[in-house]
């Protein structure tokens, strides 16, 4: 995620520096070094093309490793699995698979996943790699617990709850801002018990607290809540009131929209509807015009025989 404010978690873009990598063994602070390239992870949400401009206006390419399997086995060691980033290999006019943004070199049908043969006569143009089984919104305002959850639900979400926590903590400590926290839907209740705020209720692990937040405390009637951040080994527990980011989840069954996408369904919607009001309207006025015409009485010419001018024999 870069920059103060992320959007989304589980994009599908993905962006590689060649250039910079082979001047430098570091790679800048947003992106991660693999192998010897280094690679940024969108958090913008686009088709292949966009995905491709996007990275283009960073100076990028839409990436292509040059280690394809090391690439993959980073990929894979998130050990996550139902979301997706482009990355930039895709099928051309010809039906060859190539790779984009470098030399355009035809792409191995030795790092395929299973089912996604090279000569696959699928529809899907495009490359993809998966990283996980939720999505995420990482919001920039900042609320305390409870507005937070009442901000994800009007949503359509729920504050988040990971199913794979190791592997969300790991995303948080890799691509999270520095010094910026973030609520989730960790809760202790009145009891004193860790739990999940979603439709399970779950107990929550007392293995994924950061270093000095272990599970039981001294007073555990104050009412404190989840955070997570950069700078953490795990959840830190901290007072539900104080205001922090948050971020919100919801299931990959949903479509997983970000608000300007929705926007512009919207806006795209009410055209539509305004102008078929427009046309039913013009189409009632002709058809009244019309009937109205042929009502309207017609003159008639009455020819009087014994007025005419020729008389009658």
């Amino acid at each position: 995620s870069a920059g103060e404010a992320p959007v989304e978690v589980t994009q599908i873009s993905a962006s590689g520096v060649k250039s910079f990598c082979a001047m430098s063994e570091l790679c800048p602070e947003t992106y991660t070094k693999i192998g010897e390239e280094c690679f940024m992870f969108s958090d913008a949400i686009g088709n292949w093309t966009l995905a491709e401009k996007h990275c283009n206006l960073q100076g990028d390419t839409l990436a292509v490793p040059s280690d394809v399997e090391a690439f993959l086995d980073y990929i894979k060691s998130w050990n996550h699995s139902h979301s997706y980033y482009f990355i930039g290999g895709r099928r051309d006019s010809v039906g060859q698979w190539r790779w984009h943004g470098g030399n355009g070199n035809v792409i191995s049908d030795s790092h395929w996943t299973s089912g996604h043969l090279y000569s696959t006569s699928s529809k899907s143009n495009c490359t993809t790699v998966n990283t996980g089984d939720e999505c995420f919104m990482f919001s920039d305002k900042k609320r305390n617990w409870t507005m937070a959850q009442e901000d994800c639900k009007l949503r359509g979400d729920i504050l988040a709850v990971p199913t794979d926590l190791q592997s969300f903590l790991a995303y948080i400590k890799r691509y999270s801002p520095a010094q910026t926290y973030y609520f989730i839907g960790g809760k202790r209740d009145s009891a004193g018990e860790w739990k999940w705020h979603d439709e399970h209720g779950s107990v929550i692990s007392n293995k994924y607290w950061a270093t000095g937040h272990p599970y039981d405390e001294p007073d555990p009637t104050e009412s404190k809540c989840t955070l997570v951040g950069h700078e953490e080994d795990g959840m830190v527990k901290w007072v539900c009131s104080y205001t922090y980011k948050y971020i919100c989840q919801r299931s990959v069954n949903q479509e997983c929209y970000s608000i300007p996408i929705l926007i512009t369904l919207i806006i795209l919607l009410l055209f539509l509807i305004v102008g078929l009001s427009v046309y039913m309207f013009v189409v009632r006025k002709r058809l009244k015009s019309s009937l109205v015409s042929d009502l309207s009485p017609k003159s008639v010419v009455r020819h009087d025989s014994e007025n005419s001018l020729y008389g009658k024999l």
